[in-house]
């Protein structure tokens, strides 16, 4: 086993923090941040049960185990395979996910989210509100979007 390969492994324990799994006499791990491309924060419990078999890609490889990943079975998923789409001023309709004192996140209708920082909120935002916004960085690693309401 190393990194990249895609194996079958049996889920041994699904906990909140993601899925424990065995394969080739190795301990598995699958974080909840890896199990879906969707930005919400997820239940593992909807993704396996013990004693299920898994197909997943392997990530790392330790000597006591290995972690893998089941999103990245399936990158045509990922918000963020076109980054062309966060280049600088590029408009976006979004709603609001989450609102925070140091800024509001919303999510874009391509999946990925950003956030506006609450200095240059120009108004109070509410969850579930549609916005309009505009990019003003993008860092591909890790992701890292920044974004502004839409002035038009």
């Amino acid at each position: 086993m190393k990194e990249g390969d895609v194996i079958t492994a049996e889920v041994v324990d699904v906990q909140a923090n993601g899925l424990y799994l065995r394969a080739e006499d190795l301990s598995g791990f699958v974080n909840v941040l890896s199990l879906t491309w969707r930005p919400a924060r997820v239940d593992p419990h909807d993704f396996a049960k013990v004693g299920d078999q898994l197909r997943v890609k392997v990530s790392a490889v330790t000597e006591t185990g290995f972690y893998a990943s089941l999103k990245a079975l399936y990158p045509a998923g990922d918000p963020f395979a076109d980054v062309t789409l966060y280049n600088l001023g590029v408009r976006h309709t979004g709603r609001v996910h989450l609102v925070r004192p140091f800024g509001v996140f919303v999510e874009l209708e391509t999946g990925a989210i950003g956030l506006i920082a609450s200095a240059i909120l120009p108004r109070e935002l509410r969850v579930g509100e549609e916005v309009q916004v505009e990019v003003l960085a993008f860092d591909g690693d890790p992701n890292k979007l920044q974004l502004k309401l839409s002035t038009s």
